[in-house]
């Protein structure tokens, strides 16, 4: 069992390593780059998404409500409700507990104190694809930020609304809405490190 002084980290696990030889960018974006990942001693290619590193942060006001965000995700046709969220910045130097906070005020409006950020871990949100890690965080006690706070000044290119949801865990995950399983799972590792309750 997890205890709740032990966020889930598996960064630097290398039980049963696969030897990689190399990989090889056949197609790229600004967002991503897919390539193949060539295993020693075997020619067949794997391709594999590379993307950024991202946080995943739940967060919860002062009031006890959950602070998500709804807004357009093209790839799945519809609007969808999700924690704050976005890629650690790794070219600036920023650390996922940096992208976290930022990603809390800049998507939520909200801050928190240096000690109600709490780490729970970090994970590959899909293994058969991705080769980036995903950081999770729980922010408690969030107060919202001034409107003129300077943090906020590359909100308005966001396309999203807030959605401050004060019914339980356990009714949030039945929404419709909230479809994303990363962010479903963030709720999961949460609640077995005692963290928070689905009810």
């Amino acid at each position: 069992m997890i205890s709740m002084s032990q966020p889930r980290n598996d960064f630097n696990d290398h039980r049963d390593p696969i030897a990689t030889a190399h990989d090889t960018i056949v197609f790229q974006t600004p967002w991503f780059a897919i390539a193949t990942r060539s295993l020693t001693g075997d020619d067949r290619p794997y391709y594999i998404m590379l993307v950024p590193d991202f946080v995943v942060v739940i967060a919860r006001d002062c009031q006890g409500r959950w602070l998500l965000v709804e807004q357009e995700r093209p790839a799945v046709g519809r609007r969808t409700w999700e924690w704050a969220s976005g890629h650690v910045e790794t070219a600036r130097g920023e650390t996922p507990e940096q992208a976290a906070r930022r990603e809390l005020v800049e998507e939520t409006g909200h801050d928190i104190d240096d000690d109600h950020l709490i780490p729970l871990g970090s994970f590959h949100p899909d293994t058969g694809r991705l080769a980036n890690r995903m950081w999770c965080y729980l922010a408690l006690d969030a107060a919202p930020v001034d409107p003129h706070d300077p943090r906020l000044a590359g909100r308005e290119e966001l396309d999203l609304r807030r959605v401050m949801w004060d019914g339980s865990l356990a009714q949030l995950l039945q929404r419709p809405e909230f479809a994303c399983g990363s962010h479903l799972g963030v709720v999961a590792l949460a609640a077995t490190q005692g963290r928070v309750t689905l009810t």
